[in-house]
């Protein structure tokens, strides 16, 4: 299946059945005072996926950019069946209470951590069992602090070999981040994402591509549950593989055909517009 199909099938139109919560709900717990912007750029990016509900789980200063600029964003605690963690960080300390969170109002939810929740993600994942509901999103600088005995010169000449060292260590799924993104988990086929454009490579990119990541696991997350709960990720992979292709899609919608520099936050302005794109393409 080609990346295109393969983000049609994971994304779909809601049907006249649905609801904000068959939807599903994604909880960003991200961005902090003195990065505030991780926040803004993964929620709006994540609300544009077209996921039923957006929450926030942050500093009550950074909740109120947020909805000022995404007001349908909900700044409450609730169920929800992927958090996204990480993003715009000052600490590890917030991890706690994100799965505090996450056991008490959402069993069975997905966590996608990145950035600042890389590391205590890990040290979680691997005492209370944790791991296959995990997505670890990391670029190669991160990879390299998260892989005993690898540097970033290393990782950057071997990502595949990279990328599946690191899910098979954790027992995690991994989305090595780069212009070829490499998505692993154990027991899987590795998949690979190249972009249609070098301008991803700017400040905020990967909040907004943690957002979509959240938002399309939240979206698919009954189909998801059921092969986790025979050993099967491949509908797991299949999605984050469909993040990937979305987010890198809409990065090339926005620079257009003469590749012009963008902001993090114009992936999420074009992502309706990708959706209407890509649903000319596959009813034709």
């Amino acid at each position: 299946m080609t990346g295109l199909a393969n983000l049609a099938r994971y994304w779909p139109v809601p049907t006249e059945r649905d609801h904000k919560y068959t939807r599903g709900v994604v909880c960003m717990a991200t961005g902090s005072e003195h990065y505030p912007g991780a926040a803004l750029i993964g929620c709006e990016a994540a609300a544009r996926c077209g996921v039923g509900m957006v929450r926030y789980l942050g500093p009550e200063a950074v909740a109120r950019m947020v909805i000022a600029r995404t007001p349908e964003v909900v700044p409450a605690v609730g169920r929800a069946q992927a958090f996204v963690a990480g993003s715009g960080w000052e600490g590890p300390g917030r991890l706690e209470a994100v799965r505090a969170c996450m056991t008490e109002t959402s069993p069975g939810a997905l966590l996608v951590a990145d950035a600042g929740a890389l590391g205590p993600a890990l040290a979680r994942a691997n005492s209370d069992g944790f791991s296959a509901r995990l997505v670890l999103t990391p670029h190669a600088g991160e990879a390299a602090a998260l892989l005993d005995g690898w540097g970033r010169g290393r990782i950057e000449a071997s990502p595949r070999e990279a990328t599946e060292t690191l899910a098979e260590r954790t027992g995690a799924t991994v989305i090595l981040k780069g212009y070829t993104t490499w998505i692993a988990a154990p027991g899987e086929d590795t998949l690979a994402v190249t972009s249609p454009t070098t301008r991803l490579a700017t400040a905020g990119t990967g909040d907004a591509l943690a957002g979509i990541t959240g938002a399309l696991l939240a979206l698919n997350h009954a189909q998801i549950a059921q092969g986790l709960e025979h050993g099967d990720r491949r509908t797991l992979l299949a999605v984050c593989e469909a993040a990937v292709t979305l987010h890198a899609h809409a990065a090339a919608l926005a620079a257009g055909e003469g590749h012009a520099p963008i902001l993090a936050s114009d992936i999420a302005q074009v992502i309706p517009d990708l959706f209407a794109r890509l649903s000319s393409k596959v009813n034709t």
